[in-house]
């Protein structure tokens, strides 16, 4: 996964992962993947806006990152702190 240009956005996510909380997530704005088929074809694929979003966040995922990962420690902590009070 790559960064297109420089540009980037902050907008809210959850996740399935963490249920109840939305956090804001600064990404960058343009992304372009290149992936494998099986067959061992190759494709290429810009994303931009919420798809890039939704494409890095599911990356992350794969990399074993979670939302509250981009997170500064304070706004960090009180989601998570959300989250408990809500299990």
């Amino acid at each position: 996964l790559q960064e297109i240009g420089e540009e980037r956005a902050v907008l809210e996510e959850g996740c399935l992962s963490i249920p109840g909380v939305l956090a804001e997530v600064n990404r960058p704005s343009q992304v372009q993947m290149v992936w494998s088929s099986l067959e061992g074809g190759r494709y290429v694929q810009s994303f931009d806006g919420f798809g890039a979003a939704c494409v890095q966040h599911e990356i992350d995922h794969l990399d074993g990152i979670v939302t509250f990962d981009h997170l500064e420690a304070d706004t960090r902590a009180a989601l998570i702190a959300q989250y408990e009070a809500a299990q």
